[in-house]
């Protein structure tokens, strides 16, 4: 049983056992709620498995300390017994399909004089605010652009020793603050700062910022377009959480520097692809599209639509899809053959770079065009 729980109904008998018998199943009902709260909301639609059967992303499962979450070839799902609503899941999870506790969004500061994020572990001793986090590791780099877009460049936190905390060791904090960093220094963009304060100058530090209101000095037309701006991008963020889309925290990021780095980006082979487009179909952000233009006919590869989920990867069964991290985009464009299958008329087409079907699609190639148009190809 976890310990918190544990406690938790220790208090609620003790409390029953003063109170009118009637009142008792009410304040149970409502210890359960509170500890069923801390449960990750899911969005099943965004998750890689609800896509693709033969989806190998654990992503979820292997940041999880407590083994709550279950990815096997039945079933995808948690054990809200095990769950200790850590939200170390949340940050994991490449296709946001993981929503996590919103109360928890941090409440911003100033500090020095800039918007800072004020983030602490439930492990350091300090008195429950709305700036303490179960685990100051479930902040991942889609947490971290989304405040750097609204201007902050400052994080102050502090953590308990992670070698004693009973979660264990985790994908770490300052591994998302790093990425970040590398994504920005590639663009010639400002950079973040990380303060870890001891838990006492945290609390002190965070008890003279100031709350960090949103404003800018603009004329009435600039007010108001600041304001069409920032409901636009709260719909945008309320929406996203609430449909089975969403987007890439790295989609706004400019491409701009002379090699800018992509937190993830797919590759395609061109002597490997068969041009299925399968990969395309399954890619929910279009980082790997097919266009077509007066210049023919091509795969736009987008690394800043690219989450990691790997469903390219996992699709192919040429083995020409992969997936790298944390370097410049390798290559932008793959271009293709279009034709018209002489057997089966179809519209079909393969990388220009190992075009050999002599006028026929994949399939009538394969087959040689005699056998039976429905069969189990190895």
């Amino acid at each position: 049983m976890n310990p918190d729980t544990a406690s938790t109904r220790a208090r609620d008998m003790t409390a029953d056992s003063q109170t009118p018998a009637s009142a008792a199943p009410v304040r149970r009902l409502a210890s359960t709620f509170a500890a069923s709260i801390t449960v990750p909301e899911i969005a099943g639609e965004r998750c890689v498995h609800a896509r693709i059967e033969t989806g190998r992303c654990r992503a979820c499962a292997d940041a999880c300390p407590r083994n709550a979450w279950i990815v096997d070839d039945e079933q995808v799902g948690i054990d809200t017994e095990a769950c200790d609503g850590c939200d170390l899941c949340v940050p994991a999870c490449p296709e946001g399909a993981i929503l996590g506790n919103r109360s928890r969004a941090p409440e911003l500061r100033i500090w020095n004089d800039r918007p800072a994020a004020f983030r602490a572990c439930e492990h350091v001793g300090i008195s429950a605010t709305t700036d303490v986090i179960p685990c100051l590791h479930a902040i991942g780099v889609a947490d971290v652009l989304r405040l750097y877009r609204r201007g902050v460049r400052d994080w102050i936190a502090s953590a308990a020793p992670c070698e004693s905390c009973p979660r264990g060791p985790k994908p770490r904090f300052q591994d998302a603050i790093r990425r970040v960093q590398a994504l920005l220094a590639s663009r010639d963009l400002p950079s973040l700062t990380l303060t870890v304060l001891e838990p006492q100058d945290w609390s002190a530090s965070l008890d003279r910022a100031a709350p960090y209101v949103e404003h800018t000095a603009l004329s009435r037309r600039g007010f108001f377009r600041q304001a069409l701006r920032v409901a636009v991008d709260t719909a945008v963020e309320s929406a996203a959480d609430a449909s089975a889309s969403w987007t890439p925290a790295t989609a706004w990021l400019p491409d701009i520097g002379p090699e800018p780095v992509q937190l993830y980006q797919p590759v395609i082979d061109p002597q490997r692809c068969n041009g299925c487009d399968a990969c395309v179909r399954l890619c929910a952000h279009q980082a790997i599209a097919l266009e077509r233009s007066p210049d023919g006919v091509q795969y736009r590869l987008d690394g800043r639509r690219c989450t990691g989920c790997g469903v390219c990867r996992d699709v192919c069964d040429q083995g020409a899809a992969s997936v790298i991290a944390l370097q410049p985009q390798a290559t932008a464009t793959v271009a293709l053959v279009e034709q018209r299958c002489l057997a089966c008329g179809t519209i079909d087409h393969e990388p220009a770079a190992r075009s050999s079907r002599d006028g026929f699609c994949r399939i009538c190639a394969r087959t040689q065009r005699t056998r039976l148009l429905y069969q189990t190809l190895d």
